[in-house]
């Protein structure tokens, strides 16, 4: 049976869908909350209130978590069907690849506050929660 990372998933959707000038997110996903802090070129991750996650980093639709000295790698293609030429800011659904992780997952956006869910699915059918601050003006 293939593990399914649903928050590497939920991290990955974030990465695309949050505004490029966001510096730090949080992802209530399956009763936990990870909370993750941009750094040069990757995003550090804690699960609250303490939990070191490791490293997050994404190349193309691969997902990089590095951590106590290992890497693991996800292909996200290989759970959803990412659209290749989709306007991330209006989508409103991605397909899972193959329809093999059950429905469409839904994007329902709100100000500062994104939700994933599915009607039936393996990923969101427990709907993850995206959110943030706005960035302070300078």
């Amino acid at each position: 049976m293939m593990m399914i990372p649903v928050h590497v998933i939920a991290f990955f959707l974030a990465t695309l869908l949050l505004p490029a000038d966001v510096g730090q997110f949080n992802i209530n996903v399956q009763g936990k909350t990870i909370q993750w802090t941009k750094q040069d070129t990757s995003w550090h991750a804690v699960e609250l209130p303490k939990d070191d996650w490791g490293t997050y980093s994404v190349s193309s639709n691969v997902v990089t978590v590095a951590g106590e000295g290992k890497e693991w790698k996800t292909d996200v293609t290989t759970f959803l069907a990412i659209p290749s030429t989709a306007d991330l800011a209006t989508i409103k659904s991605i397909p899972t690849a193959k329809g093999a992780f059950g429905t469409p997952v839904t994007i329902k956006r709100e100000e500062n506050k994104i939700t994933l869910s599915q009607t039936k699915g393996a990923f969101f059918k427990t709907p993850a929660t995206i959110t943030w601050s706005k960035p302070k003006k300078k």
